[in-house]
């Protein structure tokens, strides 16, 4: 098994120990409702993004700008059948599912 289908299966493993509030990632049913509730999240934070960098806060800018794109990531999980919620556990999923060419 690789390493990161090892950090994938921690990952499981951990959300199904924790329950309802976990910290992991749980497989669930694929939800195109959360999945547009992700990217709206995201334009969001594009918008924000671009309101700081037009406000001369470019520092801040680069936080916007992670969370756009993490939200995207959600939003590919959430229509694949996932739920993260640890950006560790988000990285792995998604490098496994490109590994899986997903």
């Amino acid at each position: 098994m690789s390493v990161i289908d090892n950090k994938v299966q921690w990952c499981l493993k951990k959300a199904e120990k924790e329950g309802e509030r976990h910290r992991g990632l749980k497989k669930t049913s694929k939800d195109i409702h959360k999945a547009n509730a992700h990217l709206l999240k995201a334009f969001r934070n594009l918008q924000v993004m671009d309101h700081l960098i037009e406000g001369g806060f470019s520092e801040w800018a680069m936080t916007a700008s992670f969370y756009t794109r993490y939200h995207c990531l959600l939003a590919i999980l959430a229509a694949l059948g996932y739920e993260s919620r640890n950006q560790e556990c988000t990285f792995a999923i998604i490098e496994q599912l490109i590994l899986q060419k997903k």
